[in-house]
């Protein structure tokens, strides 16, 4: 019979179950939480006209044993959770067969330890440890991009890592806990290890999910669970997640030569128990009558194993295993129109999570562009001058995007100092940054100079975004795949660049002056994507179009109503003027696209100066020249002094 748990521990139900010889009773405990749960759990796991449940002494939820001896020699494996439980015995078992083991796991002590034994046991010293917290995308960027510097192939990617009955809680970046570790930390992992898979092929990805995926409803309205949690739904839901993914990826590189299949390990007595079963007594009476007759973590990795390595499985892909035979999934976990959802949303939290800088977006196109991505969720940093009206301005970017992760930074662009004091508070504050928007400056300016002694205009305009850039170059690389965006003009197109007279001293045109710094913004940029030639960061420059804003303030007022009356019909909204740098900043599409110039989110053809590598080879060594003098001469002075 089946009895009604006692929730006043909340966390224990008994099911007494006879053998099929009506033998010995036996006391099964398991992981429901509440009345609710115990229905849900009851009523899809019992028959209810049955008075027992029927299971063989020896075999009852038990796993069959893959006992092929296929060798993997010089395989490259990468296994998440490889220090404990069903994980560790999957590396030993795939070390023995004469793999290459990477075990990714959190706790870097643990890890240690599981690693002599793995060695110990297999016989194999190829298996080594990498620190990946599935709970961070920052941790799962640093494992790809440590992998991608050790391999140049992965042959088996095993995403065997979880999470089980978690106090409600959230990840390092903000999302459920089993949604975000389960789930998302391999969403983004397998995307990361692609290409180098696609290099490997033939090649397998293998996830684990559970069984529980059947009681899993995928809550597009509360995905996070913030409205309402319940740990053993958001435990299903995570599964459930895993298999849409592993369904639509294997639709997606279909013809690849990878194949992507699920590994259901049975019940498993492992430690990922250990949120659910309170007090530690408890856990050790239960242990020990699971023990009688359930998966050891040795037996719930023999679906895993066989996935990874039987040559009669090298061409199925997107198929569900338990005890290393193909069965039904749930129906939901065959859900096109779910798979495409999830996928798509998926990618969307990921992108959220990218830090955004963007210099002079306190007005026009470069607030406009601060409160699109900061709606898409990105980490918005706005980088002004005049702090006052830049605290109205991000009030404005905070309101109108409903995003609170918006903040301010003091950037003057003018003064060589003050773009040293931004780098160093910038870095003290971020780690990474995946997307740099130079979009501050000015235009036609009456004769002027910036603190450093530069024309105005070419110092604003190129030298200060062309040394905050190489500040930051740093972060930008350490946060690859990311993207640069300088904001130029078709006025680059009115100018050429005056190496004789650069800065403009023996004669002074304000049109002429910002079409040079307008032309040294494409040329920079052109000969600072050929830099970064495969780094992983991306540099492209754009023409918003003719653009209604406070940038022609220093025009002659006489001037301004007939300048605005020729335009008029040319002119674009602040909203439309921001189209083009978003698109580089956040287009999939554009991700290897780079030294491009583009107009109205079209990539065109710049000026013939534009193209001409020998000035922008010659313009970058001037600029660089005339910064360090400079610099040199304020530390001297000690205006300077980190």
């Amino acid at each position: 019979m089946i009895t009604k748990p006692d929730f006043n521990y909340g966390l224990n139900l008994s099911a007494h179950m006879l053998n099929e010889n009506g033998g010995e009773e036996l006391q099964l405990q398991c992981c429901v939480g509440s009345e609710e749960e115990w229905k849900l759990f009851s009523d899809n796991n019992f028959n209810q006209n049955s008075s027992k449940i029927n299971y063989h002494n020896k075999h009852f939820l038990k796993n069959k044993i893959y006992d092929k001896e296929t060798r993997i020699q010089g395989k490259v494996v990468v296994i998440t959770g490889g220090n404990s439980g069903i994980g560790k015995e999957t590396a030993v078992n795939l070390a023995k067969r004469g793999g290459k083991i990477y075990i990714g796991c959190r706790d870097n002590i643990k890890g240690e330890k599981a690693l002599k034994e793995i060695k110990k046991r297999s016989g194999n010293k190829n298996v080594f440890l990498l620190n990946l917290d599935l709970a961070s995308v920052e941790s799962i960027r640093e494992f790809s991009n440590k992998f991608h510097e050790a391999e140049s192939k992965l042959h088996i990617l095993i995403n065997n890592a979880g999470v089980m009955g978690c106090p409600k809680s959230k990840t390092k970046d903000g999302f459920e806990t089993h949604f975000g570790t389960n789930y998302l930390g391999h969403f983004l992992l397998t995307n990361l290890l692609l290409d180098i898979m696609k290099q490997s092929i033939p090649s397998r990805i293998i996830f684990v999910s559970a069984t529980a995926h059947k009681f899993g409803i995928l809550n597009k309205e509360d995905l996070m669970s913030d409205n309402s949690y319940s740990r053993f739904k958001a435990y299903c839901q995570s599964k459930l997640a895993i298999n849409l993914f592993a369904y639509e990826l294997s639709k997606r590189i279909v013809g690849t030569r990878i194949t992507v299949n699920i590994a259901d390990p049975g019940i498993v007595v492992t430690d990922i128990w250990r949120h659910y079963v309170k007090p530690d007594w408890l856990k050790s009476i239960l242990q020990s009558i699971l023990r009688k007759f359930l998966n050891t973590p040795k037996e719930g990795s023999q679906t895993s194993l066989r996935l990874a390595v039987d040559k009669n499985l090298e061409r199925i892909s997107g198929k569900y295993y338990k005890s290393c035979k193909e069965i039904e999934p749930s129906v939901d976990s065959r859900n096109e129109e779910l798979s495409c959802w999830l996928w798509k949303r998926s990618a969307e939290l990921i992108e959220s999570l990218k830090v955004v800088l963007i210099t002079g977006a306190n007005t026009g196109i470069g607030r406009e562009t601060a409160i699109d991505l900061a709606r898409r969720g990105g980490k918005v940093y706005i980088a002004c001058r005049d702090m006052e009206k830049s605290e109205q301005a991000l009030e404005v970017i905070r309101k109108e995007s409903q995003s609170s992760e918006t903040f301010l930074l003091n950037l003057d662009l003018a003064s060589i100092e003050s773009i040293r004091k931004f780098s160093k508070n910038f870095h003290e504050i971020e780690s990474k940054l995946h997307i740099l928007i130079n979009n501050a400056g000015v235009m036609a300016c009456p004769k002027s100079y910036t603190k450093d002694g530069f024309e105005m205009q070419i110092g604003v305009n190129h030298l200060g975004h062309f040394l905050l850039t190489q500040l930051l170059l740093d972060r930008l690389k350490a946060s690859a795949p990311s993207r640069i965006v300088v904001v130029s003009s078709s006025g680059h197109k009115l100018s050429d660049i005056n190496k004789l007279d650069l800065m403009s001293d023996k004669a002074y045109n304000k049109i002429k002056a910002y079409g040079q710094s307008k032309l040294a913004n494409i040329l920079f940029t052109r000969y600072l994507a050929m830099k970064l030639e495969g780094s992983g960061v991306t540099v492209n420059s754009c023409h918003p179009g003719i653009v209604q804003t406070d940038l022609g303030r220093h025009m002659e007022s006489w001037l301004r109503p007939i300048y605005r009356k020729i335009l008029f019909p040319y002119y674009k909204s602040i909203k439309e003027g921001a189209q083009t740098q978003i698109r580089l900043a956040v287009d999939p599409d554009l991700e290897h696209v780079t030294g491009k110039y583009f107009v109205d989110c079209h990539e065109v053809e710049p000026s013939k100066a534009a193209l001409n590598d020998e000035t922008a080879a010659w313009l970058w060594k001037k600029s660089t020249e005339m910064i360090y003098v400079k610099y040199k001469q304020l530390e001297k002075m000690h205006l300077i002094k980190y």
